[in-house]
């Protein structure tokens, strides 16, 4: 499919990059919690255990398997395509990233991966706006406390919610 040169780099990125903004944002949140001498926070030592499970088992295994993926043949491609790009004409203004992110769309571009994953990694955004909404209107959160932790579960939620649909979505075209 997409083939990738520096397999080192892209697992740590793949060992790093969710697991770790959802560590940040679970620690930020437990954070505000012991500031609150809150039962429901995370005891200091169940969080290094997750940190140390995190480290000792997440990430070696990430690490086998992106070894073994990689030393697999590419897959090959059933007909031939051409070396040579073809000229991506300009668009009309509703063909552009942002919008068609929003709305979603189909556009003739050889670059079309990061549309794709964006374009279906958007409705995470719906759902952000649809939980704020829904806390305005139908909660009776009070504590600014409580608030900042519902918009930072949502926050999680959408963006898991985001990486999701987008891998989904790349792997569908």
């Amino acid at each position: 499919m997409i083939k990738a040169t520096e397999w080192k780099r892209n697992t740590l990125k793949t060992t790093f990059m969710f697991p770790g903004i959802l560590f940040v944002f679970l620690f930020v949140l437990n954070t505000i919690i012991w500031g609150e001498k809150s039962s429901g926070a995370v005891r200091f030592g169940t969080m290094f255990a997750l940190v140390c499970l995190w480290f000792g088992i997440s990430v070696p295994l990430v690490f086998v398997g992106s070894y073994l993926g990689f030393k697999k043949p590419v897959v090959e491609d059933p007909v031939k395509t051409n070396k040579i790009p073809r000229q991506v004409l300009e668009q009309a203004w509703y063909m552009q990233p942002v919008f068609s992110i929003l709305i979603g769309g189909c556009s003739e571009d050889y670059n079309w991966w990061w549309r794709a994953y964006l374009t279906a990694g958007s409705s995470a955004l719906y759902l952000f706006l649809y939980s704020a909404f829904y806390f305005f209107t139908k909660l009776e959160i009070t504590k600014l406390v409580s608030g900042i932790l519902y918009f930072g579960y949502m926050s999680i939620a959408s963006y898991a919610f985001f990486v999701l649909t987008g891998t989904i979505r790349l792997y569908a075209c």
